[in-house]
């Protein structure tokens, strides 16, 4: 799993929160209450919990039940501009998923989101 997700502007993605260190053992989560971004007008769907076990590029995986689920779109990035008069290329938000567990507990998971909305380097 990724230290943090990235998505560029106008990107449509559905975004993995994996909660297996935040649950105890045999623990799973039960709802999700809400999913928040502290900054960057991003669109954020309902969240939910992955019913099925997930595999993630880097060779870990999530159990049922141990991972939000939701799909982010939108996303703007201010037109500050920096010392040398350029717009700043991205923006690093925090993606907030509250949710309740089959302990009795509330929880809260944080990723951070790189928003992005640079040119990437083309080759010919």
């Amino acid at each position: 799993m990724d230290l943090y997700l990235t998505k560029r502007t106008a990107e449509v993605i559905t975004f993995t929160l994996d909660c297996t260190g935040l649950l105890n053992a045999g623990e799973t989560i039960t709802a999700v209450l809400s999913v928040a971004a502290d900054q960057g007008a991003l669109t954020l769907g309902t969240g939910s919990v992955n019913t099925q076990a997930l595999s993630f590029p880097d060779g870990t995986s999530s159990a049922i039940g141990t991972a939000v689920q939701v799909q982010i779109s939108a996303g703007t990035i201010p037109s500050t501009q920096d010392d040398a008069g350029l717009g700043v290329p991205n923006l690093l938000c925090a993606v907030r998923a509250i949710f309740t567990t089959s302990g009795g507990n509330t929880r809260e998971a944080v990723m951070p989101l790189l928003l992005i909305d640079q040119i990437n380097p083309v080759s010919f």
